[in-house]
């Protein structure tokens, strides 16, 4: 009990820390893809925002809604939400170009999106540790930076913000966490 209390404190502190990064650019109604225990999106939701919630499997610890799918094809209609936003899940897409463009899809404008720095040495070896600790896939397909603005590019999005250092962790030490905000064009 004592260790999945400490642990639901540092997923909604977490939580807190990126609401804090990307609530500035957070439009309308929002898409949590990949949204795990719900706690970010419980976060977004505090502040007025409807968010729907959307994941592979029912990890949800809200009240909010979830929608589970098979992790390719989103189930809704094109340009159903302001803001889709990603944390964190690209890396665990066997296809992260192919479910980025689902998430275009469904965004009317907006797409956030929070990854790691392939960059950061122990990025890899992080993410093996704490997502087998958790049951959770991951086939490893971190990008660099420079990687990612070209793939953003190749799909026509127009990139606001680019934010490195973004709510460190002291449990995921020398990991980077960049936020980027894309608009589509």
């Amino acid at each position: 009990m004592m260790i999945s209390k400490i642990y639901k404190e540092l997923c909604t502190n977490k939580a807190k820390k990126i609401y804090e990064e990307c609530g500035k650019y957070i439009i309308g109604g929002v898409l949590d893809v990949g949204s795990g225990r719900g706690y970010i999106a419980k976060e977004i939701s505090k502040y007025g925002k409807n968010v729907q919630c959307l994941d592979v499997k029912d990890h949800n610890l809200t009240d909010l809604p979830l929608k589970i799918y098979d992790g390719k094809r989103i189930p809704f209609k094109a340009g159903s939400f302001d803001t889709v936003l990603v944390c964190y899940v690209l890396h665990h897409a066997d296809d992260p170009t192919g479910l980025l463009k689902e998430c275009i899809r469904v965004s009317k404008k907006r797409g956030i999106i929070f990854e790691d720095n392939a960059d950061s040495l122990l990025t890899k070896p992080l993410d093996i540790l704490f997502n087998r600790l958790h049951g959770v896939d991951t086939p490893l397909n971190f990008r660099s930076i420079s990687q990612w603005i070209k793939e953003f590019k190749k799909l026509n999005l127009k990139i606001i913000k680019i934010k490195r250092g973004v709510e460190k962790q002291w449990f995921y030490p020398g990991v980077e966490h960049i936020m980027f905000v894309v608009d589509k064009v």
